[in-house]
């Protein structure tokens, strides 16, 4: 019988131990695990500035002063570039501006002329249902028999 109480206070220790340990150590993952995606997010948000940053750039007519800027932009271009850009492009960068609409304006033309489209196709449904609903009603009309008049 000592043994018993023995061995359940033993696992009584195990559990206690157990429970102290992972209640410190999962905090301390979580923190861990938010700190580099944060990091990550923050790194994220840096190179997207400089691409923008560096598509501002290439967008101006390349004159001698600005040699300097636009070699820099175009390196940070292909530097967060996902493909690499090839050769003949970096080189007709260095002479030619950039002709790229930005996504964000193109985004906002094509979502418009979406709600647009969508108002419209709204418009025209609410105009079908209510000549639905007259014919309903005018049929309900046809469909009643006659009042009959009695006692003349």
């Amino acid at each position: 019988m000592a043994n018993m109480v023995e061995e359940v206070s033993i696992w009584e220790k195990a559990r206690t131990v157990s429970t102290l340990v992972a209640s410190i150590f999962i905090p301390l993952v979580v923190v861990a695990i938010t700190q580099m995606y944060t990091r990550a997010d923050a790194q994220r948000q840096r190179e997207a500035r400089y691409v923008e940053l560096a598509i501002e750039i290439l967008r101006e007519k390349p004159r001698d002063e600005t040699q300097a800027i636009r070699n820099w932009a175009i390196e940070i271009m292909n530097n967060y570039s996902p493909v690499k850009l090839p050769a003949r492009v970096l080189e007709e960068l260095k002479v030619e501006p950039i002709h790229i609409q930005s996504a964000l304006d193109g985004n906002m033309k094509s979502s418009a002329k979406l709600l647009e489209d969508i108002e419209k196709t709204l418009k025209e449904w609410e105009r079908l249902v209510r000549a639905s609903e007259n014919l309903k009603e005018r049929l309900r009309e046809e469909a009643k028999p006659p009042i009959k008049q009695t006692g003349q």
